[in-house]
């Protein structure tokens, strides 16, 4: 073989290895640079979710604002007046709000919602064992409302529940569900008794089966003082309006729990447990019909820090869902033991479900 040849073939053999070596360099490269980047985005996903940052605190749990639109009143139980270091004296005790047209609501401290847990009901005394199956609101898998809420529970360390449940003032407007009557929180008022949660078909803005945007409790609360950018999307009448500082919606799961650990403190004095525990006597129980909101009984201590029925009455309505088909009602209803059904009760139904259910309207500040 000639010296040509032999040249021939290793110039061959030199270029078939630095193709063969530039392949696998080319295929590592490829492999490294998409490893970093998945790696890359998981890192910024898991650093990047401080969902409270940049949002600035403008109030403290001990001293609330009075929104835009309301005034305070003075309670028994509960003083605005300031203390020596500027707080209401009342702020652990339910000061009360009230709007122009006489709809009040009280006032629940939130020191740390980014650190909350949900609380577990209480059944027969015992705790119920209940979350593990429930899905309420959070920040990580949130609508725009939930969003919303949670920033200023945040911002403002708190939030307004009304103080009775919702009620109506004229009984015979009772089946308007679509928004275009709203709810009353005013003592002495008819209850919104026997009132779905929403439709049972397609799915809500959660992504929970059952639409909330269909004629029932959701879209009442949400009707009271609307989110007017929202109101196409909610199903809301558009001659809706919100002069106020507050958005309204249905009481979210996470805010039951949190008035719960707000009245946790509470003890029945029938039975020496704690309220949350065991509420006999502490609501209308065994009862053939729901009573007017608010109303007092020489046998019944039926208000907690200035809340009224959140044990017994109806069972109230709430955004928590339980195994992605069901909603929460929470506290019991008058046909019912208070020993079985606590204040901090969780039931489960489906959303067109009407019988003894009512609702409460929830306060977010703007």
């Amino acid at each position: 073989m000639s010296n040509k040849k032999i040249i021939y073939l290793i110039l061959i053999v030199i270029v078939s290895i630095i193709v063969t070596i530039s392949t696998i360099v080319i295929i590592k490269k490829n492999n490294s640079i998409e490893d970093d980047t998945n790696s890359q985005n998981v890192d910024i996903y898991v650093d990047n979710y401080k969902p409270y940052e940049g949002i600035e605190i403008i109030s403290y749990y001990n001293t609330p604002i009075i929104p835009k639109g309301f005034k305070k009143v003075e309670t028994e139980t509960a003083s605005w007046e300031l203390d020596e270091n500027n707080h209401p004296k009342g702020w652990n005790d339910g000061l009360v709000i009230e709007d122009e047209k006489g709809n009040q609501f009280v006032w629940i401290p939130v020191k740390d919602i980014a650190s909350f847990k949900g609380k577990e009901g209480y059944y027969r005394g015992s705790e119920q064992e209940f979350l593990t199956n429930c899905y309420a609101a959070d920040y990580i898998n949130s609508t725009v409302e939930s969003k919303e809420l949670y920033e200023s529970m945040y911002k403002y360390q708190g939030f307004y529940i009304a103080r009775y449940e919702a009620g109506i003032e004229k009984e015979k407007i009772m089946l308007f569900t679509d928004g275009s009557v709203q709810p009353v929180s005013k003592k002495g008022k008819c209850v919104w008794e026997n009132i779905r949660w929403g439709s049972p078909y397609g799915y809500a803005l959660d992504g929970i089966q059952g639409s909330d945007t269909e004629d029932g409790a959701v879209k009442v609360a949400r009707s009271m003082y609307p989110n007017v950018n929202q109101l196409s999307k909610y199903g809301l009448p558009d001659n809706l309006t919100n002069d106020t500082g507050v958005i309204s919606t249905l009481c979210y799961g996470i805010e039951w729990d949190l008035i719960m650990d707000f009245v946790s403190d509470i003890e029945n004095p029938y039975n020496n447990k704690k309220y949350i525990e065991d509420s006999t006597n502490m609501g209308y129980y065994v009862s053939a019909s729901a009573q007017l909101t608010g109303t007092d009984s020489d046998n019944i201590i039926n208000s907690v820090k200035n809340i009224y029925d959140l044990a017994g009455n109806v069972y109230e309505w709430t955004m928590e869902s339980y195994k992605n088909k069901y909603r929460i009602c929470r506290g019991g209803m008058h046909e019912m033991g208070s020993v079985n059904y606590s204040a901090s009760l969780r039931g489960y139904e489906f959303p067109n479900v009407e019988y003894g259910r009512g609702f409460r309207v929830a306060l977010y500040m703007k």
